[in-house]
């Protein structure tokens, strides 16, 4: 019996450290996870295969229920699609609630799924993009 729990213990072990997921985050309501970093910065790390909403949404999620925001702050990118800082993973976004200089000048024609830094949506907008396309499975 005993040889038997420290097998499984071994197996979580190594299952664990090959993740990459050392940090510890918080899970979102569509199973996204968002790794709180210094300076008021947080990682989205939505599930593989997730569109540019899903960020969005799981980036609003996180800043309603953990932090506490209402529903008209604003959330900003901090940082595009790269690779994680907690996570591991290549493809996250990094969300802040403080204002961020943006870096691309204004324009009335925007890339859709793009993530450029100083690109901002509020709370209940992000929220709202989780009801684009319902998921059913």
């Amino acid at each position: 019996m005993k040889k038997s729990l420290f097998g499984l213990a071994i197996v979580a072990f190594t299952i664990s450290a090959c993740t990459g997921d050392t940090a510890d985050f918080k899970s979102t309501t569509l199973g996204a996870r968002v790794y709180p970093l210094e300076g008021g910065i947080f990682e989205v790390v939505p599930p593989i295969g997730s569109t540019a909403s899903d960020y969005w949404c799981a980036a609003s999620d996180y800043a309603r229920r953990q932090l506490g925001a209402s529903w008209q702050t604003p959330i900003y990118i901090n940082r595009g699609m790269a690779p994680g800082e907690a996570s591991g993973r290549r493809s996250t976004v990094l969300f802040t609630l403080n204002p961020v200089v943006s870096e691309v000048p204004h324009s009335p024609v925007r890339r859709l799924g793009a993530f450029h830094v100083g690109d901002s949506m509020t709370v209940q907008a992000g929220e709202n993009q989780c009801k684009i396309f319902p998921r059913w499975f």
